[in-house]
Protein backbone atom coordinates (compact mmCIF):
# COMPACT_ATOMS: atom_id res chain seq x y z
CA UNK A 1 0.00 0.00 0.00
CA UNK A 2 1.28 3.19 -1.17
CA UNK A 3 2.04 5.64 1.58
CA UNK A 4 -0.06 9.35 1.12
CA UNK A 5 2.34 12.20 1.27
CA UNK A 6 0.60 15.57 1.93
CA UNK A 7 1.70 18.53 0.92
CA UNK A 8 0.69 21.99 2.14
CA UNK A 9 0.06 24.22 -0.79
CA UNK A 10 -1.19 27.91 0.42
CA UNK A 11 -4.52 27.47 2.26
CA UNK A 12 -4.74 24.16 0.76
CA UNK A 13 -3.19 20.45 1.30
CA UNK A 14 -2.98 18.53 -1.30
CA UNK A 15 -3.85 14.70 -0.07
CA UNK A 16 -2.85 12.45 -2.94
CA UNK A 17 -2.56 12.44 -7.09
CA UNK A 18 -5.95 11.44 -8.44
CA UNK A 19 -5.30 11.71 -11.99
CA UNK A 20 -2.53 13.51 -14.66
CA UNK A 21 -3.01 14.75 -17.99
CA UNK A 22 -0.84 16.45 -20.82
CA UNK A 23 -1.38 19.53 -19.62
CA UNK A 24 -1.71 19.26 -16.08
CA UNK A 25 -2.15 17.23 -12.72
CA UNK A 26 -5.51 16.93 -10.74
CA UNK A 27 -4.89 16.79 -6.93
CA UNK A 28 -7.70 15.93 -4.35
CA UNK A 29 -7.12 18.58 -1.54
CA UNK A 30 -8.31 19.76 1.89
CA UNK A 31 -9.18 23.03 2.61
CA UNK A 32 -9.50 24.06 6.59
CA UNK A 33 -11.17 26.90 8.56
CA UNK A 34 -12.43 28.15 12.45
CA UNK A 35 -14.38 26.13 14.14
CA UNK A 36 -12.70 22.66 12.89
CA UNK A 37 -14.36 23.55 9.55
CA UNK A 38 -13.36 21.16 6.60
CA UNK A 39 -13.95 20.93 2.94
CA UNK A 40 -12.34 18.37 0.13
CA UNK A 41 -11.87 19.92 -2.82
CA UNK A 42 -10.31 18.98 -5.68
CA UNK A 43 -7.22 20.94 -7.19
CA UNK A 44 -5.93 21.34 -10.93
CA UNK A 45 -2.35 22.17 -11.25
CA UNK A 46 -0.74 23.19 -14.37
CA UNK A 47 2.59 19.98 -14.72
CA UNK A 48 5.87 21.46 -13.80
CA UNK A 49 7.75 20.99 -16.44
CA UNK A 50 5.43 23.36 -18.43
CA UNK A 51 4.73 26.00 -16.23
CA UNK A 52 6.91 28.17 -18.76
CA UNK A 53 5.05 27.23 -21.71
CA UNK A 54 2.89 31.24 -22.19
CA UNK A 55 0.89 29.61 -24.49
CA UNK A 56 -0.51 26.66 -22.11
CA UNK A 57 -0.18 29.40 -18.93
CA UNK A 58 -3.04 31.78 -21.48
CA UNK A 59 -5.10 28.77 -22.61
CA UNK A 60 -4.98 27.64 -18.70
CA UNK A 61 -6.14 31.13 -17.06
CA UNK A 62 -8.98 31.10 -20.17
CA UNK A 63 -10.27 27.87 -18.64
CA UNK A 64 -10.38 29.80 -15.14
CA UNK A 65 -12.14 32.90 -16.08
CA UNK A 66 -14.46 30.82 -18.50
CA UNK A 67 -15.24 28.16 -15.43
CA UNK A 68 -16.13 31.56 -12.73
CA UNK A 69 -19.12 32.17 -15.12
CA UNK A 70 -20.11 28.77 -14.89
CA UNK A 71 -22.65 28.11 -12.01
CA UNK A 72 -24.79 25.60 -12.69
CA UNK A 73 -26.10 21.84 -11.23
CA UNK A 74 -24.58 20.44 -14.39
CA UNK A 75 -21.44 21.97 -14.63
CA UNK A 76 -18.72 21.44 -12.71
CA UNK A 77 -18.28 24.02 -10.04
CA UNK A 78 -15.23 26.28 -9.67
CA UNK A 79 -14.01 28.02 -6.59
CA UNK A 80 -10.73 29.37 -6.58
CA UNK A 81 -7.79 30.48 -9.56
CA UNK A 82 -4.63 31.65 -8.87
CA UNK A 83 -0.53 30.99 -8.44
CA UNK A 84 1.55 30.45 -6.05
CA UNK A 85 5.43 30.57 -6.88
CA UNK A 86 5.14 29.54 -10.39
CA UNK A 87 2.45 27.03 -9.96
CA UNK A 88 -0.98 28.12 -11.75
CA UNK A 89 -4.17 26.17 -10.63
CA UNK A 90 -7.98 26.00 -10.04
CA UNK A 91 -9.69 24.65 -7.62
CA UNK A 92 -13.19 22.58 -7.86
CA UNK A 93 -15.35 20.83 -5.98
CA UNK A 94 -14.73 17.60 -5.51
CA UNK A 95 -16.79 14.70 -7.12
CA UNK A 96 -16.79 11.24 -5.81
CA UNK A 97 -17.97 9.10 -8.57
CA UNK A 98 -16.60 7.84 -12.19
CA UNK A 99 -16.47 9.40 -15.48
CA UNK A 100 -18.82 8.03 -18.57
CA UNK A 101 -15.47 6.16 -20.15
CA UNK A 102 -14.98 4.77 -17.23
CA UNK A 103 -18.75 3.45 -16.56
CA UNK A 104 -18.96 2.33 -20.28
CA UNK A 105 -15.98 0.32 -19.72
CA UNK A 106 -17.31 -1.09 -16.71
CA UNK A 107 -20.84 -2.22 -18.40
CA UNK A 108 -18.67 -3.99 -21.27
CA UNK A 109 -16.70 -6.21 -18.84
CA UNK A 110 -19.95 -7.39 -17.87
CA UNK A 111 -21.44 -7.51 -21.41
CA UNK A 112 -24.27 -5.40 -20.50
CA UNK A 113 -25.78 -1.86 -21.70
CA UNK A 114 -27.39 0.71 -20.18
CA UNK A 115 -31.13 1.09 -19.64
CA UNK A 116 -32.57 3.68 -21.23
CA UNK A 117 -34.10 5.48 -18.42
CA UNK A 118 -29.87 5.94 -17.66
CA UNK A 119 -29.07 6.88 -20.99
CA UNK A 120 -31.94 9.37 -21.05
CA UNK A 121 -31.03 10.68 -18.02
CA UNK A 122 -27.85 11.13 -18.26
CA UNK A 123 -28.01 12.74 -21.74
CA UNK A 124 -31.11 15.24 -20.58
CA UNK A 125 -28.82 16.36 -17.60
CA UNK A 126 -25.62 17.18 -20.70
CA UNK A 127 -28.32 19.01 -22.97
CA UNK A 128 -29.50 20.77 -19.76
CA UNK A 129 -25.76 22.09 -19.03
CA UNK A 130 -24.92 22.44 -22.40
CA UNK A 131 -27.98 24.60 -23.01
CA UNK A 132 -26.84 26.57 -20.17
CA UNK A 133 -23.09 26.95 -21.31
CA UNK A 134 -24.19 28.19 -24.28
CA UNK A 135 -26.40 31.07 -23.79
CA UNK A 136 -24.74 32.52 -20.80
CA UNK A 137 -24.10 36.58 -20.68
CA UNK A 138 -21.53 38.46 -18.90
CA UNK A 139 -22.54 41.19 -16.70
CA UNK A 140 -23.21 43.72 -19.67
CA UNK A 141 -25.79 41.23 -21.09
CA UNK A 142 -23.72 40.33 -23.76
CA UNK A 143 -23.61 36.55 -25.20
CA UNK A 144 -20.60 34.59 -24.10
CA UNK A 145 -21.07 32.12 -27.31
CA UNK A 146 -19.55 29.44 -25.03
CA UNK A 147 -18.19 26.05 -26.84
CA UNK A 148 -16.89 23.61 -25.31
CA UNK A 149 -15.43 21.41 -28.32
CA UNK A 150 -14.34 18.59 -26.08
CA UNK A 151 -17.69 17.02 -25.52
CA UNK A 152 -16.96 12.69 -24.79
CA UNK A 153 -17.11 10.11 -22.16
CA UNK A 154 -14.03 11.47 -20.10
CA UNK A 155 -15.60 15.14 -19.61
CA UNK A 156 -18.87 13.48 -18.06
CA UNK A 157 -18.68 12.54 -14.81
CA UNK A 158 -21.40 10.78 -12.99
CA UNK A 159 -21.33 10.83 -9.04
CA UNK A 160 -22.56 7.75 -7.06
CA UNK A 161 -25.42 9.88 -5.62
CA UNK A 162 -26.64 10.50 -9.25
CA UNK A 163 -25.46 13.70 -9.78
CA UNK A 164 -24.50 14.39 -13.73
CA UNK A 165 -21.58 16.91 -14.58
CA UNK A 166 -19.58 18.01 -17.54
CA UNK A 167 -16.22 18.96 -16.79
CA UNK A 168 -12.90 20.21 -18.02
CA UNK A 169 -13.71 23.35 -20.11
CA UNK A 170 -10.09 23.14 -20.79
CA UNK A 171 -10.20 23.87 -24.97
CA UNK A 172 -13.51 25.12 -24.31
CA UNK A 173 -14.12 28.61 -26.95
CA UNK A 174 -15.72 31.87 -25.90
CA UNK A 175 -16.61 34.76 -28.14
CA UNK A 176 -14.70 37.22 -25.40
CA UNK A 177 -11.46 35.34 -25.86
CA UNK A 178 -9.25 37.49 -28.29
CA UNK A 179 -7.03 34.60 -29.52
CA UNK A 180 -8.72 32.98 -32.65
CA UNK A 181 -8.08 29.16 -32.92
CA UNK A 182 -5.53 28.77 -36.70
CA UNK A 183 -7.46 27.28 -39.40
CA UNK A 184 -7.23 23.47 -39.96
CA UNK A 185 -5.85 23.06 -35.94
CA UNK A 186 -8.00 20.05 -34.32
CA UNK A 187 -8.73 20.44 -30.70
CA UNK A 188 -10.51 17.72 -28.87
CA UNK A 189 -11.32 13.45 -29.14
CA UNK A 190 -11.56 12.50 -32.18
CA UNK A 191 -14.05 9.81 -32.25
CA UNK A 192 -16.80 12.29 -30.87
CA UNK A 193 -16.07 15.30 -33.27
CA UNK A 194 -18.24 16.89 -35.94
CA UNK A 195 -17.54 16.90 -39.07
CA UNK A 196 -16.74 20.68 -39.18
CA UNK A 197 -14.87 20.10 -36.26
CA UNK A 198 -12.87 17.00 -37.92
CA UNK A 199 -11.90 19.51 -40.64
CA UNK A 200 -10.40 22.31 -38.87
CA UNK A 201 -13.30 24.42 -39.48
CA UNK A 202 -15.18 27.31 -37.57
CA UNK A 203 -17.74 26.08 -35.29
CA UNK A 204 -20.79 26.57 -33.24
CA UNK A 205 -23.28 25.08 -30.62
CA UNK A 206 -24.13 22.56 -33.16
CA UNK A 207 -20.58 21.07 -33.16
CA UNK A 208 -21.24 20.06 -29.06
CA UNK A 209 -24.76 18.72 -30.19
CA UNK A 210 -22.93 16.38 -32.44
CA UNK A 211 -20.46 15.42 -29.68
CA UNK A 212 -23.70 14.32 -27.90
CA UNK A 213 -25.61 12.56 -30.44
CA UNK A 214 -22.24 10.57 -30.88
CA UNK A 215 -22.32 9.54 -26.65
CA UNK A 216 -26.24 8.55 -27.00
CA UNK A 217 -25.25 6.41 -29.94
CA UNK A 218 -22.33 4.96 -27.70
CA UNK A 219 -24.58 4.56 -24.96
CA UNK A 220 -27.47 2.83 -26.64
CA UNK A 221 -25.43 0.29 -29.15
CA UNK A 222 -22.54 -0.61 -27.17
CA UNK A 223 -20.89 0.68 -30.15
CA UNK A 224 -18.28 3.43 -30.63
CA UNK A 225 -19.00 6.00 -33.58
CA UNK A 226 -16.31 4.98 -35.95
CA UNK A 227 -13.69 2.29 -35.77
CA UNK A 228 -10.28 2.38 -36.77
CA UNK A 229 -7.32 3.42 -36.13
CA UNK A 230 -7.06 7.36 -35.64
CA UNK A 231 -6.56 8.60 -39.15
CA UNK A 232 -9.93 6.08 -40.38
CA UNK A 233 -11.56 7.55 -37.51
CA UNK A 234 -10.50 10.75 -38.40
CA UNK A 235 -12.07 9.97 -42.45
CA UNK A 236 -15.30 8.88 -41.40
CA UNK A 237 -15.48 12.11 -38.79
CA UNK A 238 -14.88 14.21 -41.91
CA UNK A 239 -17.89 12.31 -43.43
CA UNK A 240 -20.13 11.63 -40.76
CA UNK A 241 -20.48 7.97 -41.65
CA UNK A 242 -21.50 5.51 -39.49
CA UNK A 243 -23.12 2.64 -38.64
CA UNK A 244 -26.87 3.30 -38.29
CA UNK A 245 -27.70 2.53 -34.28
CA UNK A 246 -30.57 0.10 -35.61
CA UNK A 247 -27.80 -2.27 -37.13
CA UNK A 248 -27.18 -3.06 -33.25
CA UNK A 249 -30.12 -2.73 -31.59
CA UNK A 250 -33.06 -4.35 -32.37
CA UNK A 251 -36.63 -2.96 -31.70
CA UNK A 252 -34.62 0.61 -31.53
CA UNK A 253 -38.01 2.89 -30.41
CA UNK A 254 -38.19 4.90 -33.03
CA UNK A 255 -38.44 7.99 -31.02
CA UNK A 256 -34.97 7.56 -29.95
CA UNK A 257 -33.97 6.55 -32.98
CA UNK A 258 -34.79 9.82 -33.95
CA UNK A 259 -33.13 12.16 -31.71
CA UNK A 260 -29.99 10.07 -32.52
CA UNK A 261 -30.14 10.79 -36.04
CA UNK A 262 -30.84 14.55 -36.03
CA UNK A 263 -28.45 14.70 -33.64
CA UNK A 264 -25.58 13.31 -35.65
CA UNK A 265 -26.79 15.11 -38.91
CA UNK A 266 -23.75 15.98 -41.43
CA UNK A 267 -25.90 18.91 -42.72
CA UNK A 268 -25.58 21.69 -39.85
CA UNK A 269 -29.16 23.12 -41.29
CA UNK A 270 -30.79 19.14 -40.11
CA UNK A 271 -28.65 18.95 -36.96
CA UNK A 272 -30.74 20.32 -33.45
CA UNK A 273 -30.34 24.05 -33.34
CA UNK A 274 -29.77 24.02 -29.94
CA UNK A 275 -29.28 21.72 -26.74
CA UNK A 276 -32.55 23.29 -25.81
CA UNK A 277 -34.36 21.80 -29.12
CA UNK A 278 -32.55 18.70 -28.48
CA UNK A 279 -33.61 17.89 -24.63
CA UNK A 280 -37.31 18.83 -25.87
CA UNK A 281 -37.24 15.79 -28.01
CA UNK A 282 -35.51 13.66 -25.25
CA UNK A 283 -38.23 14.28 -22.80
CA UNK A 284 -41.00 14.18 -25.26
CA UNK A 285 -39.27 10.50 -26.06
CA UNK A 286 -39.33 10.03 -22.26
CA UNK A 287 -43.15 10.33 -21.87
CA UNK A 288 -43.99 8.44 -24.82
CA UNK A 289 -42.27 5.72 -24.01
CA UNK A 290 -43.04 6.05 -20.26
CA UNK A 291 -40.14 5.72 -18.69
CA UNK A 292 -39.37 7.66 -15.66
CA UNK A 293 -35.52 8.79 -15.55
CA UNK A 294 -34.42 10.49 -12.19
CA UNK A 295 -31.00 11.23 -10.35
CA UNK A 296 -31.94 9.00 -7.82
CA UNK A 297 -32.44 6.01 -9.83
CA UNK A 298 -29.07 7.02 -11.84
CA UNK A 299 -27.74 7.25 -8.13
CA UNK A 300 -28.86 3.06 -7.63
CA UNK A 301 -27.35 2.57 -11.02
CA UNK A 302 -24.07 3.55 -9.71
CA UNK A 303 -24.29 2.04 -6.16
CA UNK A 304 -25.37 -1.49 -7.77
CA UNK A 305 -22.51 -1.17 -11.04
CA UNK A 306 -19.93 -0.13 -7.82
CA UNK A 307 -20.99 -1.87 -4.77
CA UNK A 308 -18.39 -3.58 -4.48
CA UNK A 309 -15.62 -0.89 -5.22
CA UNK A 310 -17.18 2.28 -3.72
CA UNK A 311 -15.96 1.02 0.25
CA UNK A 312 -12.52 0.95 -0.64
CA UNK A 313 -12.64 4.20 -2.20
CA UNK A 314 -14.61 5.80 1.01
CA UNK A 315 -11.83 4.33 2.95
CA UNK A 316 -9.29 5.53 0.46
CA UNK A 317 -10.96 9.43 0.58
CA UNK A 318 -11.65 8.92 4.33
CA UNK A 319 -7.97 8.34 5.29
CA UNK A 320 -6.59 11.12 2.48
CA UNK A 321 -9.19 13.41 4.41
CA UNK A 322 -7.80 12.75 7.82
CA UNK A 323 -4.28 13.47 6.78
CA UNK A 324 -2.61 16.70 8.59
CA UNK A 325 0.66 19.08 8.76
CA UNK A 326 1.90 22.41 10.01
CA UNK A 327 0.96 24.97 7.72
CA UNK A 328 4.29 26.94 6.53
CA UNK A 329 4.83 30.30 5.01
CA UNK A 330 3.84 29.87 1.42
CA UNK A 331 2.39 32.97 -0.03
CA UNK A 332 0.21 33.17 -2.99
CA UNK A 333 0.76 35.76 -6.12
CA UNK A 334 -2.82 37.72 -5.49
CA UNK A 335 -1.75 39.60 -8.52
CA UNK A 336 -4.39 37.15 -10.61
CA UNK A 337 -6.83 35.86 -8.50
CA UNK A 338 -10.54 36.21 -9.73
CA UNK A 339 -12.27 33.90 -7.51
CA UNK A 340 -14.31 35.47 -4.62
CA UNK A 341 -12.67 34.30 -1.64
CA UNK A 342 -9.10 35.36 -2.61
CA UNK A 343 -9.21 38.58 -2.00
CA UNK A 344 -11.54 40.06 0.86
CA UNK A 345 -14.58 41.76 -1.18
CA UNK A 346 -17.87 43.07 0.38
CA UNK A 347 -20.88 40.61 0.13
CA UNK A 348 -23.63 41.57 -1.89
CA UNK A 349 -27.21 41.08 -0.09
CA UNK A 350 -30.63 40.83 -1.75
CA UNK A 351 -33.83 39.03 -1.76
CA UNK A 352 -35.78 37.81 -4.28
CA UNK A 353 -39.33 37.09 -3.75
CA UNK A 354 -40.88 34.28 -6.15
CA UNK A 355 -44.74 34.78 -6.62
CA UNK A 356 -47.58 33.27 -8.51
CA UNK A 357 -51.22 31.57 -8.97
CA UNK A 358 -50.98 28.50 -6.34
CA UNK A 359 -49.94 25.50 -8.01
CA UNK A 360 -47.41 27.44 -10.23
CA UNK A 361 -44.78 25.12 -9.60
CA UNK A 362 -43.49 28.36 -7.32
CA UNK A 363 -41.72 26.13 -4.42
CA UNK A 364 -40.61 23.70 -7.24
CA UNK A 365 -38.82 26.77 -9.27
CA UNK A 366 -36.75 28.26 -5.90
CA UNK A 367 -36.16 24.28 -4.97
CA UNK A 368 -34.40 23.69 -8.15
CA UNK A 369 -32.23 27.21 -8.04
CA UNK A 370 -31.08 27.04 -4.37
CA UNK A 371 -30.43 23.30 -4.44
CA UNK A 372 -30.60 21.74 -7.43
CA UNK A 373 -33.12 19.15 -7.10
CA UNK A 374 -35.62 18.15 -9.11
CA UNK A 375 -39.20 18.48 -7.40
CA UNK A 376 -39.93 14.94 -7.86
CA UNK A 377 -43.85 15.37 -6.87
CA UNK A 378 -45.21 18.38 -6.15
CA UNK A 379 -44.69 20.00 -2.37
CA UNK A 380 -47.56 21.57 -1.63
CA UNK A 381 -47.06 24.53 0.51
CA UNK A 382 -48.28 27.50 2.30
CA UNK A 383 -47.10 31.20 3.75
CA UNK A 384 -44.04 32.25 2.96
CA UNK A 385 -40.87 30.30 3.26
CA UNK A 386 -37.32 31.36 2.78
CA UNK A 387 -33.92 29.65 1.18
CA UNK A 388 -30.61 30.92 1.16
CA UNK A 389 -27.98 31.04 -1.64
CA UNK A 390 -24.72 32.02 -2.11
CA UNK A 391 -23.74 32.51 -5.74
CA UNK A 392 -20.48 34.10 -7.33
CA UNK A 393 -21.64 36.29 -9.89
CA UNK A 394 -19.25 38.44 -12.19
CA UNK A 395 -16.13 37.95 -9.41
CA UNK A 396 -18.98 39.32 -6.92
CA UNK A 397 -20.24 37.40 -4.05
CA UNK A 398 -23.86 37.41 -3.57
CA UNK A 399 -25.82 36.14 -0.71
CA UNK A 400 -29.55 35.67 -1.84
CA UNK A 401 -32.83 35.57 0.24
CA UNK A 402 -35.60 33.51 -1.59
CA UNK A 403 -38.93 34.29 -0.56
CA UNK A 404 -41.42 31.57 -1.67
CA UNK A 405 -44.79 33.24 -1.35
CA UNK A 406 -46.27 29.35 -1.48
CA UNK A 407 -50.12 28.42 -1.15
CA UNK A 408 -53.12 30.80 -2.03
CA UNK A 409 -50.68 33.99 -2.08
CA UNK A 410 -53.68 36.47 -3.17
CA UNK A 411 -52.36 39.44 -4.43
CA UNK A 412 -54.42 41.58 -2.21
CA UNK A 413 -53.24 39.97 0.94
CA UNK A 414 -49.40 40.23 0.43
CA UNK A 415 -47.84 42.81 2.42
CA UNK A 416 -47.17 46.05 0.92
CA UNK A 417 -44.30 46.67 3.47
CA UNK A 418 -42.86 42.99 2.97
CA UNK A 419 -42.99 43.48 -0.65
CA UNK A 420 -41.17 46.65 -0.77
CA UNK A 421 -38.04 45.22 0.64
CA UNK A 422 -37.66 42.80 -2.40
CA UNK A 423 -34.99 43.78 -4.65
CA UNK A 424 -36.07 41.43 -7.36
CA UNK A 425 -39.30 39.24 -8.32
CA UNK A 426 -39.47 35.69 -9.88
CA UNK A 427 -43.54 35.78 -11.05
CA UNK A 428 -44.57 32.40 -12.10
CA UNK A 429 -46.82 31.40 -14.92
CA UNK A 430 -48.37 27.56 -15.39
CA UNK A 431 -47.75 27.09 -18.91
CA UNK A 432 -51.16 24.37 -18.36
CA UNK A 433 -53.19 26.98 -16.69
CA UNK A 434 -54.55 30.18 -18.57
CA UNK A 435 -55.92 31.18 -15.32
CA UNK A 436 -52.13 31.61 -13.78
CA UNK A 437 -51.34 34.60 -16.21
CA UNK A 438 -54.30 36.19 -15.07
CA UNK A 439 -52.73 35.78 -11.83
CA UNK A 440 -49.49 37.25 -12.65
CA UNK A 441 -50.29 40.25 -14.34
CA UNK A 442 -52.45 40.71 -11.05
CA UNK A 443 -48.91 40.82 -8.81
CA UNK A 444 -46.98 42.26 -11.05
CA UNK A 445 -49.69 45.15 -10.84
CA UNK A 446 -50.03 44.84 -7.08
CA UNK A 447 -45.80 45.34 -7.10
CA UNK A 448 -45.67 48.09 -9.43
CA UNK A 449 -47.96 50.37 -7.25
CA UNK A 450 -45.24 49.43 -4.52
CA UNK A 451 -42.30 50.03 -6.45
CA UNK A 452 -41.96 50.18 -10.18
CA UNK A 453 -38.28 49.87 -10.56
CA UNK A 454 -37.84 46.43 -8.89
CA UNK A 455 -37.02 44.58 -11.92
CA UNK A 456 -38.23 41.44 -12.60
CA UNK A 457 -38.68 38.05 -14.47
CA UNK A 458 -41.35 36.28 -15.44
CA UNK A 459 -41.01 32.36 -16.19
CA UNK A 460 -43.24 30.11 -18.15
CA UNK A 461 -42.88 27.01 -16.06
CA UNK A 462 -43.66 23.87 -17.54
CA UNK A 463 -42.84 25.07 -20.86
CA UNK A 464 -41.69 21.10 -21.63
CA UNK A 465 -45.07 19.99 -21.46
CA UNK A 466 -45.45 22.07 -24.58
CA UNK A 467 -48.64 19.95 -26.14
CA UNK A 468 -50.56 20.55 -23.10
CA UNK A 469 -49.92 24.44 -23.07
CA UNK A 470 -52.57 26.80 -22.59
CA UNK A 471 -50.46 29.55 -23.02
CA UNK A 472 -49.96 31.03 -26.72
CA UNK A 473 -47.15 32.70 -28.25
CA UNK A 474 -48.70 35.32 -29.13
CA UNK A 475 -50.18 35.72 -25.59
CA UNK A 476 -46.44 35.75 -24.49
CA UNK A 477 -45.74 37.83 -27.24
CA UNK A 478 -47.92 40.51 -25.59
CA UNK A 479 -46.36 40.56 -22.23
CA UNK A 480 -43.15 40.97 -23.93
CA UNK A 481 -44.55 43.79 -25.65
CA UNK A 482 -45.63 45.54 -22.19
CA UNK A 483 -41.82 44.99 -20.92
CA UNK A 484 -42.02 41.71 -19.68
CA UNK A 485 -38.48 39.61 -19.68
CA UNK A 486 -40.40 35.97 -20.21
CA UNK A 487 -37.97 32.74 -19.77
CA UNK A 488 -39.14 29.20 -20.72
CA UNK A 489 -38.47 27.14 -18.10
CA UNK A 490 -39.35 23.52 -16.53
CA UNK A 491 -38.94 22.83 -12.85
CA UNK A 492 -38.53 18.86 -13.94
CA UNK A 493 -35.44 18.94 -15.89
CA UNK A 494 -34.21 22.73 -14.71
CA UNK A 495 -34.18 24.19 -18.22
CA UNK A 496 -34.21 28.06 -18.07
CA UNK A 497 -34.36 27.76 -14.13
CA UNK A 498 -30.45 29.43 -13.42
CA UNK A 499 -30.57 30.86 -16.55
CA UNK A 500 -33.82 33.03 -15.13
CA UNK A 501 -32.88 33.88 -11.79
CA UNK A 502 -28.90 35.10 -13.13
CA UNK A 503 -30.71 37.23 -15.44
CA UNK A 504 -32.49 38.96 -13.16
CA UNK A 505 -29.44 39.38 -10.61
CA UNK A 506 -28.02 40.84 -13.20
CA UNK A 507 -30.70 43.25 -13.67
CA UNK A 508 -30.87 43.76 -9.95
CA UNK A 509 -27.32 44.54 -9.84
CA UNK A 510 -27.48 47.13 -12.39
CA UNK A 511 -30.43 49.08 -10.71
CA UNK A 512 -29.34 52.15 -8.75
Amino acid sequence: MSVLQPERFGKYLLLDRIATGGMAELFRGKITGDEGFEKLVAVKKILPHLVDEKGLIESFINEARLAAFLQHENIIRTHDFGKMGKDYFIAMEYLFGRNLRSIISTLQKKNRLFDLEIVLQIISCVCNGLYYAHTLKNFQGQPLNIIHRDISPPNIFISYEGEVKIIDFGIAKASSQNQATQFGLIKGKVGYMSPEQAEGRDLDVRSDIFAIGSILYEMVTGERLYKGDTMEVLTSARKAEFEPPENFVDQLPPVISKVIHRALAKDLEERYQSCGDMLTDVEKSIRELSLRPTMWGLAKFMKDLYKKSIPVEEQAMMKAASLTIEADNQKYDATIFISDDSIPKPVIKMKISVLGAIAAGKTSIARRFVYGVSPGKYNFTLGVTVCKKEINYEDKKVDLDIWDFGGEDKVNEISPNLMSNMEGYIIVIDSTRFCTLNRAVSIRKRAEKISAKVPFICVLNKSDLSKESEITKGTLDSLKAMGWTVINTSAKTGLGINKAFMLLIAKMLKTP
